[in-house]
C-alpha cells in the first residue's frame, strides 16, 4: 500500500527560510501549446484530419501560498517578502517533501507575482503570495540538463561528529566525487562529513558529463568538543 503525503509534510522556501505559518501552498507545472493541423494519408479515413496534433512552445511553474500574518515571524512571512516584491527582485524558491533528506523537487529563481493581505474584522490576518518562475530552475520534474546540488549548504558539527551530504539532480550513471578543502579540519567519504579539528572547510561533490563538471559546495564548521 502507498503512503499518503499529508499536507504539512509539503514545505516551502522562499529567499532561504521556510514560509512561516504557512496555512497551504499550491504548485502548478504549466505548459503552453500550440495546434498544429494534421493532412492524414490517403489511406486513412478523413475523420483522422480532425484531430489536432499538439505542440509544446513553453512551460512555466506557478506556486501559490496562504499563510498567517504574524508579527513575531521568526521565518520568511509577509513582512520579510513583500521588501522583495518592492524592489522587483527574483527570490530563490524551494518547494520540498519534508522527510526527503532536505532535497527540493523545485528549485529555482522565481519572480513575485502578487501579494494580498487580508485583515477581516475580529479575525485572524491572512496573506497569499503567488510566484512564478524566472528562467529555466534548476531543479523541476524531468529536468534533463545535468547539474548537483547538496541538501547543505552550510553545516556546523563538532570534532569527532559526523555528517552526512546527500547530492540530487545528479544524472543516472553519474559517479559523484567527494573533496575536502582543508582535510586537516574535515574529512569526507561518500558524502559522510568527519569533523577532525576545530575550523572549517569546504566540502565539494563533483559529477563530470561529457567532459565538463558540474559542483556543488558546503561549508562545514567544526567546533571543538564539549
Amino acid at each position: 500500500m502507498n503512503d499518503y503525503i499529508n499536507g504539512s509534510d509539503l514545505l516551502l522556501k522562499v529567499g532561504g527560510k521556510a514560509i512561516g505559518h504557512c496555512t497551504t501552498h499550491s504548485i502548478t507545472f504549466n505548459s503552453e501549446t500550440k495546434d498544429r493541423a494534421v493532412k492524414p494519408n490517403a489511406s486513412l479515413p478523413r475523420s483522422s484530419g480532425l484531430w489536432k496534433g499538439k505542440g509544446i512552445t513553453g512551460l512555466n511553474i506557478s506556486i501559490s501560498a496562504e499563510g498567517l500574518r504574524f508579527y513575531t515571524e521568526t521565518e520568511n512571512g509577509y513582512d520579510q517578502i513583500a521588501p522583495s516584491w518592492g524592489a522587483g527582485e527574483s527570490v530563490e524558491v524551494e518547494s520540498y517533501q519534508r522527510d526527503n533528506d532536505g532535497v527540493p523537487y523545485v528549485k529555482g529563481n522565481f519572480v513575485i507575482a502578487s501579494i494580498e493581505e487580508t485583515s477581516p474584522a475580529q479575525d485572524d490576518a491572512t496573506y497569499s503570495i503567488s510566484l512564478e518562475n524566472d528562467g529555466e530552475p534548476l531543479i523541476y520534474p524531468g529536468k534533463t540538463t545535468p547539474c548537483i546540488i547538496l541538501n547543505k549548504s552550510a553545516a556546523t558539527i563538532a570534532v569527532g561528529e559526523d555528517l552526512t551530504l546527500v547530492a540530487a539532480c545528479v544524472p543516472i550513471g553519474s559517479t559523484v566525487v567527494w573533496t575536502s578543502g582543508t582535510t586537516a579540519k574535515a574529512t569526507v567519504s561518500n558524502g559522510v562529513v568527519h569533523g577532525v579539528a576545530a575550523g572549517s572547510s569546504v566540502i565539494t561533490a563533483k559529477i563530470t558529463v561529457d567532459g565538463v563538471d558540474y559542483t556543488a559546495t558546503c561549508t562545514v564548521t567544526v567546533t571543538a568538543a564539549s
